[in-house]
C-alpha cells in the first residue's frame, strides 16, 4: 500500500507595518515589551523598528500622550491569524476593549 505525504501548505511571506502605541501603565515599557513580543510571533521575524516617539492624543476624552513605535514584521501567516495573535498581545498586557473609551486611552494598541 502506497501512503502519500501530504504537506502543510506553504504560506507565502508577506511585510507587515505594525504601529505601537501606549498611553496608560508605563507607556514606554509597554511599547518596549510590545516590541520583544512581536519577534516572538509563529512563522514571523521582527525585521526592524522605529525608535519610541511622544505623540498627542487627537479625539476622545482628554488623555495622556502616547508613546509610539513601528514595526516591520516578515510574516507568513494569514491576515486574521496575525490580527488575533497581536489582539493577544494586547489582551496580555491588560487591554480590555470591552470596557474602553472609543478613542480613549490605551494599555497597548497594536495595530
Amino acid at each position: 500500500m502506497a501512503y502519500q505525504t501530504r504537506h502543510p501548505a506553504v504560506h507565502p511571506t508577506v511585510i507587515a507595518w505594525i504601529s505601537i502605541g501606549s498611553n496608560l501603565d508605563l507607556p514606554v515599557a509597554q511599547v518596549r515589551q510590545a516590541l520583544e513580543s512581536l519577534a516572538t510571533v509563529p512563522e514571523s521575524t521582527l525585521l526592524w523598528h522605529s525608535h519610541l516617539y511622544q505623540t498627542a492624543p487627537v479625539g476622545g476624552v482628554p488623555q495622556p500622550a502616547f508613546i509610539n513605535a513601528v514595526a516591520r514584521l516578515q510574516t507568513a501567516l494569514p491576515d486574521r491569524d496575525l490580527l488575533s495573535h497581536l489582539q493577544m498581545l494586547e489582551a496580555a498586557a491588560g487591554r480590555r476593549r470591552a470596557v474602553e473609551i472609543y478613542w480613549g486611552p490605551r494599555v497597548l494598541d497594536l495595530d
